[in-house]
């Protein structure tokens, strides 16, 4: 919970705090490998996609991975996204339509969506294990 995560190459530097990550390392996070997550109680708060897409670069270069994945959530209203690394610097993202977690069918996709994202992080801690 937290997690301060900064990249910094020739061309950009990213900061940020995420409110949520799943990585590797026993006191600080060294390689998120999974799902970060932004909140904020509604917009006039701050629009968190763009700070969730720069923490993200920073995980996926962290990382050396080529993908990860993520979450917004304004209010009741959650997002998913996608981000993968195009070329050196270049990233393309993409953003679910919205789930209202207000609404029980709703809030159904979102925790089989959680399952989804818990089943393969066990994927992966299982597959580095070996």
């Amino acid at each position: 919970y937290e997690a301060k995560l900064h990249y910094k190459n020739s061309g950009f530097s990213l900061t940020g705090t995420v409110d949520f990550v799943i990585g590797k390392g026993l006191d600080r996070v060294k390689s998120p490998i999974f799902f970060i997550q932004e909140f904020k109680k509604g917009k006039e708060f701050s629009d968190p996609e763009p700070q969730l897409i720069g923490e993200m670069i920073a995980g996926l270069e962290i990382s050396k991975v080529s993908k990860i994945k993520g979450a917004f959530i304004v209010g009741a209203i959650w997002n998913f996204v996608v981000l993968e690394k195009v070329s050196e610097n270049s990233y393309r993202y993409f953003v679910s339509r919205n789930f209202d977690s207000s609404d029980l069918e709703k809030l159904k996709q979102i925790y089989k969506n959680l399952l989804f994202v818990k089943n393969e992080i066990i994927s992966i801690i299982e597959k580095d294990e070996k």
